[in-house]
């Protein structure tokens, strides 16, 4: 019989923002592969008239929305903690219905502490129902300075610390969740890639050679403009590549540095792509670049070699877990001098590398039913 697992998201994507835990997603779809799975979420909806429910079948799980009304009283002071409290309401709501048509899960499975480890300690307290916690969240790291070093509050400690158990994406996210504090049971769990969709596909033919970066173009974590400032260097070296940006948002400050020194022929902006049009990017790139001060794992790293495409990345997150010498190149975080030699190396050797061995690794370690088994194992080991 099935384990009946209920899921929660603290980072829910939304049409502004599809990328926001979609990560989350895919754990939810190969947990689903061997258990029941049910993914109860609370949406705002701007034409709501009352609250209302909303349950789909997916392939893997059970969608259960509940959507409510915006609310705004016209005070901003009130409208934070009534806004807090309806969503508290509507979570318990979601729940209620749950245990009424689907199941009483066996277990809770929360996605990212906050905001909805909350809720996860309420009901832990109410109904004696256990969960775990998986965290993505770079904010344990020394180098994410958005809650300052260390600073982690009491109440995101007591909701770790009551979880029956903790998965982090990377060892390095575990060893710095411990430094804060977190003392629990720790299993890495890596991202899952849909290898479906990031696959080996026919590349195209270029005049120049394809560098291929993919991020938020966020500076304090990506550090784009050291990428750039290494690549105007090339520049003066040498014509023969172009630099392919696929991200979030527009930075114009980027763009602008792009076109004060000339380098509007090297580096290319797409905009935000789809994970179909993302994969032609990936298979038509000779090797993808990132240069992030931090990570937590690195799907960018974890898409190309299920592409078949090495990777240039910084020695952060689960970044030396997946790259090895047969594999693409790491270099330190900050040391531009390190990122030119090995942009230049590799500009020289990519094709050194095999693509289906990078495939046949990214198979093993990320593909949805070789994550979805590690889950379930888990899940066994706290019920059973």
């Amino acid at each position: 019989m099935k384990n009946k697992i209920l899921h929660v998201l603290s980072w829910i994507p939304t049409a502004e923002c599809p990328t926001a835990g979609n990560f989350c997603l895919r754990h939810i779809e190969a947990a689903g592969l061997f258990s029941h799975a049910v993914l109860l979420t609370v949406h705002r909806d701007l034409t709501a008239k009352k609250r209302k429910i909303e349950v789909a079948e997916n392939e893997n799980y059970t969608d259960v929305k509940i959507i409510i009304p915006c609310f705004s009283t016209g005070f901003s002071f009130l409208d934070k903690p009534l806004n807090k409290y309806r969503l508290f309401k509507a979570y318990n709501f979601g729940f209620q219905y749950i245990k009424k048509n689907i199941f009483m899960p066996d277990l809770l499975h929360l996605h990212v502490v906050l905001p909805l480890g909350k809720m996860a300690l309420y009901w832990k307290k109410k109904y004696k129902l256990p969960y775990i916690l998986t965290e993505h969240w770079s904010i344990y790291l020394p180098e994410d300075m958005r809650l300052g070093k260390n600073k982690i509050s009491k109440k995101l400690l007591q909701i770790c610390n009551n979880a029956a158990a903790v998965t982090t994406v990377s060892a390095y996210l575990q060893q710095n969740m411990q430094n804060c504090g977190v003392k629990n049971h720790f299993h890495i769990l890596p991202n899952v890639v849909d290898t479906q969709i990031f696959r080996p596909q026919e590349k195209q033919s270029f005049d120049k050679k394809q560098i291929l970066h993919v991020s938020t173009l966020t500076d304090s974590e990506k550090n784009f403009s050291g990428i750039l400032r290494v690549i105007k260097k090339i520049r003066t070296q040498r014509n023969d590549f172009v630099l392919n940006v696929v991200h979030d948002e527009q930075v114009p400050e980027f763009e602008q540095y792009v076109k004060e020194n000339n380098l509007s022929d090297t580096v290319i902006f797409h905009g935000r792509k789809t994970e179909k049009e993302l994969s032609v990017f990936y298979n038509n790139a000779d090797f993808v670049l990132l240069f992030s001060h931090f990570e937590t794992f690195s799907c960018v790293v974890m898409e190309a070699l299920s592409c078949g495409t090495p990777a240039l990345a910084t020695c952060t997150g689960a970044i030396p877990e997946m790259l090895s010498e047969d594999r693409g190149v790491i270099v330190p975080p900050r040391d531009e001098t390190a990122l030119e030699e090995a942009l230049l190396y590799l500009l020289d050797n990519f094709s050194r590398y095999d693509a289906q061995k990078l495939r046949d690794y990214a198979l093993a370690h990320f593909d949805l039913k070789a994550v979805g088994r590690q889950i379930e194992r888990i899940y066994e080991n706290l019920l059973h």
